[in-house]
C-alpha cells in the first residue's frame, strides 16, 4: 500500500499531538511541524503509510526526547481492556461460532490505536466488537488452515489491543503452541 495525500496531514496532526502530549508548548510543536515537513518535503511517492508515521513519531520522540510520548496512555488503554476482558469472554461464548466471535473480537481490537483515535470508551470498543464483520476474509478457508495448525505465530500491535488479542488466542490455543511477538520498544 502506497501512502496517499491525507497521509501527510494525519501524520504531522500526530506529530503535533504527540509532542503537545510530551509536555511540549505549541511554539515547540511548531518546530517539530518544520521539521517534520523538511523531511516529507523529500517524501518518496512509494512510502507507505506505515513509514510515513514511523517518521513522524521518530521526528517527535527525539526532538522531544521522550522516547513513549504515549506511556500513560498506553498504560490507561490497558487497563480499560482488561476491565472489558470478562465482557469479551463472554461475547466469545455468547455467539453461534466462539472462532467467529474469537476472531471479531480481535479484528475490533484495532480500534485501540493511539495515533488515529485519542479517546474511546467501553461503549465505543463493544459497539465495534458487536459489529465488526469479516469483510473480504474467508472463514471457511481460515478455519480450515486454523485446524492443521500445530504452531501459531501472532504478532501483537498496540497496547490494550493485546487483551482482545488474548481472548483471540485463548479461544484456538486448543493444545497448539501460541508464540505472541511485540515490538522491541515504544512506537518509532
Amino acid at each position: 500500500m502506497k501512502a496517499q495525500l491525507e497521509c501527510f496531514s494525519c501524520n504531522i496532526r500526530q506529530a503535533q499531538e504527540a509532542t503537545l502530549l510530551a509536555g511540549k508548548d505549541p511554539s515547540f510543536a511548531w518546530r517539530v511541524t518544520q521539521e517534520l515537513c523538511r523531511i516529507y518535503s523529500q517524501a518518496d511517492p512509494n512510502w507507505t503509510p506505515a513509514y510515513m508515521t514511523t517518521v513522524a513519531h521518530r521526528v517527535a520522540m527525539q526532538m522531544t526526547g521522550n522516547a513513549d510520548i504515549y506511556s500513560r496512555l498506553k498504560s490507561h488503554y490497558n487497563q480499560l481492556a482488561l476491565a472489558l476482558y470478562p465482557r469479551l469472554k463472554m461475547f466469545v461464548a455468547s455467539g453461534k461460532n466462539r472462532l467467529e466471535q474469537a476472531i471479531r473480537v480481535a479484528i475490533a481490537g484495532n480500534i485501540i490505536d493511539l495515533g488515529v483515535y485519542r479517546e474511546l470508551s467501553i461503549d465505543q470498543i463493544m459497539e465495534e466488537v458487536e459489529g465488526t464483520e469479516w469483510g473480504i476474509a474467508n472463514f471457511a478457508e481460515f478455519s480450515q488452515a486454523l485446524n492443521t495448525a500445530k504452531i501459531i505465530l501472532y504478532v501483537g500491535d498496540n497496547a490494550g489491543e493485546i487483551v482482545f488479542d488474548r481472548v483471540f488466542l485463548e479461544e484456538i490455543k486448543d493444545g497448539r503452541e501460541c508464540v505472541f511477538l511485540v515490538k522491541s520498544g515504544p512506537i518509532s
